[in-house]
């Protein structure tokens, strides 16, 4: 799932209304997600309400945060110049759909730490009951 986050520690997603991800969270909003860098072995760990965002201003400004992270430099290949597409736009059913997930908990990991003796670093940074 392709995601951004704000300054307050909020992750937005994208969708389209058609999906079995929307149908989940029409049924059930409370939400997990867990993201993690293989490379560095960190994780960060969210759960949460998500909440369908609405109003055309708050989107837009979802869309560029999504659009500074993902849209990468234009490619040419075989004599096209093109952005490289997000997965979305492989969904042909349904509009798009923009969510926020507001953790009510959320912890960071860094797992990179190979030393037994040191352990790793763990923090809860949010807890909310």
């Amino acid at each position: 799932m392709f995601f951004v986050a704000n300054e307050d520690l909020n992750f937005y997603f994208i969708t389209k209304s058609e999906t079995a991800k929307v149908a989940n969270i029409a049924a059930n909003s409370k939400v997990s997600v867990v993201v993690s860098d293989q490379d560095s072995y960190k994780t960060v760990e969210a759960n949460g309400i998500a909440i369908a965002i609405s109003g055309f201003e708050k989107i837009r400004t979802i869309i560029q945060m999504f659009t500074k992270i993902y849209v990468k430099e234009e490619v040419i290949e075989h004599g096209k110049l093109f952005n490289w597409p997000p997965p979305i736009e492989k969904i042909e059913k349904g509009d798009i759909m923009v969510y926020e997930l507001k953790p009510s908990y959320l912890r960071y990991a860094d797992y990179s730490n190979s030393s037994p003796l040191e352990g790793n670093f763990v923090q809860e940074i949010i807890v909310n009951p």
